[in-house]
């Protein structure tokens, strides 16, 4: 073998060594990536991640970095996530936003679930660059998905582009991020960003509901890769007056599971089972109970809202049922104003965050009919174990101690 053989030979071996140390940096990167960021602080018990955003700050709508040269003054948005630990009532903020060339979105996505996600021991949000929204607008800005830091160094990782979807949830291990655009399903490695699934929404269903406009709330992702999910109907099309009242024959109206592909739809049991069973109360015919999860003994959480047939009042229950044996819990309300819909069921599924509020709430009733002097409300955060009935206020904010415009945004437990 002469020596030009040998040199070749020689270059491809450095050429083939090089790429697999290559890929082997790569990997590990991304696994060191991956522990970077799964590395919160260390908490006695399983904390509950919120966010506080202060919409008060007005900026001019160009040249934001350089001061006030010209432009209109918009709004612009800060948002700190903060975890706090229901048992002992240490908090700590966990991100702001505030120095950052992103903004979070906050609020609440199209289907009611926290627009910032909580998965694995894991934050997510979908941000976009603020110049880009001063300019053009924060609908037609550049937006993708970023996994944020819990650690308070305020760090991001960006996971892919993600143009203003409908609905987006993350798998309870957090591995994983599904949401909806263009009438597509879309799942995505929460690591890397590859796309791992894509398919048409409701594809299999579309000729029983040709008529029917549907809207999923309360998405919940099991452990097994099923999506349960309550369907309402679109109530601000005329078309849909009929089929939005689940009463009507045949409404798909209703609680479903599903593959996490879309396939082997059904309900999870007629929607008049769904509702809880309250002496003298009925429940709404165009509002179907709310899947909220599933607790440890394969029971099932749901949301709902009944009214009295004299109208002498109107409740809200929180209740698991055992659909095999056809009965029911009804839980305790925190605070004598009754529950909201702000529910986050932890991964365990044995305590229930909720933000409630216990002050003024028959004042402000009366007052809304009276016209009298309503008090200024104030959120509280509630943690509920399900399974002794405990119920814990682990702190209470009146809006008249924050810069006015500011609003709180629950999003989940910080766990593993």
């Amino acid at each position: 073998m002469d020596d030009g053989n040998l040199r070749c030979i020689w270059k491809e071996w450095k050429n083939a060594k090089a790429m697999k140390i290559r890929t082997e940096i790569r990997r590990l990167t991304l696994i060191a990536l991956g522990l970077a960021f799964l590395c919160p602080s260390v908490w006695a018990g399983q904390p509950v991640v919120y966010a506080m955003t202060d919409e008060s700050i007005r900026v001019m709508a160009t040249n934001r970095a350089s001061g006030p040269k010209h432009g209109p003054l918009i709004p612009e948005y800060k948002t700190e996530i903060f975890a706090i630990d229901p048992d002992t009532g240490g908090k700590e903020l966990i991100f702001s936003d505030a120095s950052m060339p992103l903004m979070l979105a906050s609020g609440n996505t199209a289907c009611g679930s926290s627009s910032i996600l909580a998965g694995g021991g894991r934050i997510f949000a979908m941000a976009f660059d603020r110049q880009d929204a001063a300019n053009l607008g924060a609908s037609q800005a550049a937006s993708a998905m970023y996994e944020l830091s819990t650690d308070g160094s305020g760090r991001v990782r960006k996971l892919f582009d993600l143009d203003w979807p409908s609905c987006y949830f993350a798998s309870p291990s957090g591995s994983k991020i599904a949401y909806y655009a263009n009438s597509h399903r879309l799942v995505r490695d929460t690591t890397t960003g590859k796309l791992l699934l894509e398919a048409e929404d409701f594809s299999g269903v579309k000729e029983v509901w040709k008529d029917f406009t549907p809207e999923m709330v309360r998405g919940v992702w099991t452990a097994d890769d099923r999506i349960l999910f309550t369907l309402w109907g679109d109530l601000s099309n005329e078309d849909d007056d009929d089929q939005v009242r689940w009463s009507t024959p045949n409404s798909p109206v209703g609680t479903y599971v599903m593959n996490l592909d879309g396939s082997n739809l059904h309900r999870l049991a007629p929607e008049a089972a769904l509702h809880p069973k309250v002496l003298d109360m009925k429940p709404l015919n165009d509002q179907p109970a709310e899947f909220v999860g599933i607790l440890p003994n394969g029971q099932y959480l749901f949301y709902d809202s009944e009214y009295s047939p004299t109208g002498s009042r109107n409740a809200v229950y929180v209740y698991s049922l055992d659909l095999a044996s056809g009965t029911q819990k009804i839980f305790p309300s925190p605070t004598e104003c009754g529950w909201t819909d702000l529910l986050y069921l932890s991964r365990s599924g044995g305590k229930l965050a909720t933000v409630a509020s216990s002050q003024g709430c028959e004042q402000r009733q009366m007052g809304a009919v009276r016209g009298l002097p309503v008090p200024t409300p104030s959120a509280e955060l509630w943690v509920v174990d399900l399974r002794s009935d405990k119920r814990m206020k682990v702190f209470s904010l009146s809006y008249n101690d924050v810069p006015k415009g500011t609003r709180m945004n629950l999003i989940g437990w910080l766990e593993e």
